[in-house]
């Protein structure tokens, strides 16, 4: 029952479980803050702004090929946006899945270069 699935919109599952999250003291999980980008992108029509799911945020910090950070970038066309918005979180152990205490949001904006 915990595990049922609730809602999937776009390509996000949301389950049962991560409710008691909102209701409580507990952090926020990647996959409720990736539903809510999701959100937020489907109801911006402006194809300037990116906002980065955190599995990818985290994916990109933790990289183990930087090399390879060029092409895994093009389909999220960088370097067209004009403001990226990163969720990260302070997890650097990779093979702790829903690891870390702490999320910050990185946004890059290209028209000052300016990251906040």
């Amino acid at each position: 029952m915990e595990d049922d699935k609730i809602l999937s919109y776009n390509d996000v599952v949301l389950r049962r479980s991560y409710l008691g999250i909102l209701r409580g003291q507990e952090f926020l999980n990647d996959r409720i803050i990736e539903f809510y980008f999701s959100y937020l992108d489907s109801g911006c029509s402006s194809q300037d702004i990116l906002l980065v799911p955190p599995s990818i945020s985290f994916w990109i910090t933790n990289c183990p090929f930087p090399d390879s950070l060029k092409d895994f970038g093009e389909p999220l066309k960088l370097p067209e946006k004009r403001v990226i918005i990163f969720s990260i979180n302070n997890n650097t152990d990779v093979s702790q899945a829903q690891g870390g205490t702490h999320w910050s949001l990185l946004a890059y904006d290209k028209n000052s270069k300016v990251v906040h």
